[in-house]
């Protein structure tokens, strides 16, 4: 069952990560206590991330897929506006190819991180071999 690690020292109780929990089975934190799921609504997770993502402190963690958490700071994952629109303007689909092969070690980290997209409930099963 998932169950949320928070940090005491860094938790502002804000409740954002209550606030946005798609399933709205985060309890605010109130009188004291820290946000939490409660046992009854765990099964009800769908572990898609979002109260750890948005967590202006950084204090929440998922228990789940320990190993694959990403330690950033806030600022790490900004884009400018300029730079955004610099790469989607210059992106184009590749119509002629090169005929030298991609480095095998490239196209494994290309693979890893297209495991982060989107999926259906967050659910990430997807895996290429």
């Amino acid at each position: 069952m998932p169950e949320l690690i928070i940090d005491r020292k860094l938790c502002t109780r804000c409740n954002t990560c209550a606030n946005i929990c798609l399933m709205k089975i985060i309890r605010k934190a109130k009188d004291g206590e820290l946000p939490h799921i409660p046992q009854s609504r765990q099964a009800l997770c769908m572990r898609c991330g979002h109260c750890e993502a948005f967590c202006p402190e950084q204090a929440l963690t998922l228990d789940f897929l320990k190993e694959a958490k990403l330690s950033y700071k806030n600022k790490d994952s900004k884009i400018e506006a300029e730079r955004m629109a610099l790469y989607l303007m210059k992106r184009r689909s590749i119509r002629h190819f090169k005929s030298k092969p991609v480095d095998k070690d490239v196209i494994l980290q290309l693979l890893e991180a297209a495991h982060y997209a989107p999926t259906g409930g967050n659910s990430q099963t997807v895996q290429w071999r």
